[in-house]
């Protein structure tokens, strides 16, 4: 399809990183994510309005401009790479990438990425994907920066986020794939923790690995927890879940759950009753866990 505009629209056509002039162009992205401009000059209103039809337009603002956010977002989105690395400026490695999510986009994004720049003490490359945003940095980050973007997300923009601390890009190679794999990750994360504001990778690695296992496989594996948990209902999913996310502690799962401690006992036994794991050993809890992710993904 782009290639049938490109032959309509010849030279007015571009792609995001082949122009300069970012205001002279309408901008819009395909289902593939893949982001292109036409000239202004050369679509009519009618026209404008069928492109919008078939295609999302693209904030001006996110399209990237800096040279390390080109050699980025063609390295992660497109999977290209130039061949002279003097022609990638700001494409160095090891990278640590985080991720966040926007219900919706902040009104300045602007003092958004200065915000970002002073929270993590250097200038990082930011690039926009829809409602995400994906800062590049070199230096690791450690959780509690996931936990003060959104905080400051909250306080100072009125926005509400979740975080996602990526894998390390140690090379350019497998970067496409890597980030379309931390794409749909977090994508699952969202949807079985709708309420969680921090995550990363390595805790969605579990999802990553049920995705590839197939239904029959899980269904023999995960049978009787699956059967527990819809008998049990939203209740008992929380109920484990967050005695889980406590470290198996009763005292301060049972506060978080506003329960008496006793009652989350009984919780607990009745599953270990119905399914012979008890989630209060490391081993039967990993395994339940796992189930109640399979569980969620359906």
């Amino acid at each position: 399809m782009l290639e049938a505009l490109k032959a309509i629209y010849g030279q007015a056509f571009t792609y995001y990183n082949d122009q300069e002039h970012l205001e002279s162009y309408y901008w819009f992205q395909d289902q593939a994510h893949i982001q292109f401009g036409i000239k202004k000059s050369a679509v009519t209103e009618k026209e404008l309005q069928l492109l919008k039809l078939y295609y999302e337009t693209v904030d001006q603002f996110t399209t990237p401009k800096s040279p390390a956010q080109k050699a980025w977002a063609n390295l992660l989105f497109n999977g290209t790479e130039a061949s002279n690395p003097k022609d990638s400026p700001g494409l160095s490695f090891p990278a640590y990438p985080i991720y966040i999510h926007f219900k919706s986009l902040p009104n300045d994004l602007a003092a958004f990425e200065e915000a970002m720049s002073a929270l993590v003490s250097e200038t990082p490359v930011l690039l926009w994907r829809e409602n995400e945003a994906i800062l590049i940095l070199s230096e690791p980050s450690k959780r509690v920066v996931a936990e003060e973007i959104v905080d400051l997300m909250a306080t100072e923009f009125f926005v509400d986020v979740a975080v996602m601390i990526g894998a390390i890009f140690y090379t350019a190679q497998l970067s496409k794939s890597s980030y379309e794999w931390h794409h749909q990750l977090f994508e699952r994360f969202l949807r079985i923790y709708p309420r969680k504001r921090v995550t990363s990778l390595d805790h969605l690695i579990p999802i990553f690995l049920l995705e590839n296992l197939s239904p029959e496989a899980a269904d023999f594996m995960f049978k009787k927890i699956q059967n527990a948990l819809s008998e049990g209902g939203t209740e008992l999913k929380e109920t484990l879940l967050t005695f889980f996310e406590h470290n198996m502690n009763v005292s301060t799962a049972s506060k978080a759950l506003y329960i008496h401690r006793n009652s989350l006992q009984y919780r607990l036994d009745k599953f270990h009753e119905k399914t012979d794991l008890d989630p209060k050993t490391f081993i039967d809890a990993a395994i339940i866990y796992i189930g109640i992710l399979k569980y969620s993904l359906g």
